[in-house]
């Protein structure tokens, strides 16, 4: 119990230490390709909506219900799309996760007018 109470500082530093970095490597830069979650109640149309008043291009709707990958050469894209609705905006390479390979994506639905 002593040799407990005595590690829970350096565990705690390094636990804070580790989050910070996970965290500052998963928010996305100011502009370029992101992946956008939403609720995963969301359906297609409302995704593409939102993406229009994000004022994002859309690069593909994510296997996993309620993702996006948009790209946007104008700073602040996180920033619009959380207006949107977005719940969270990550780096695209941080949403691959341990895994190491490349996250499933379906192809953008296409709209015949």
């Amino acid at each position: 119990m002593d040799m407990a109470r005595q590690l829970f500082p350096t565990v705690l530093l390094t636990m804070v230490v580790l989050g910070g970095i996970i965290v500052a490597t998963a928010l996305p830069s100011g502009r370029g390709t992101v992946v956008a979650v939403f609720s995963p109640l969301v359906d297609d149309a409302a995704l593409i909506s939102a993406v229009v008043k994000a004022d994002v291009r859309l690069v593909a709707i994510g296997s996993v219900p309620g993702t996006v990958v948009v790209y946007s050469d104008r700073s602040g894209v996180a920033g619009r799309l959380r207006r949107a609705g977005a719940l969270l905006v990550l780096n695209p390479m941080s949403a691959v996760g341990c895994g190491g390979s490349a996250p499933v994506f379906r192809p953008p639905l296409t709209f015949q007018g």
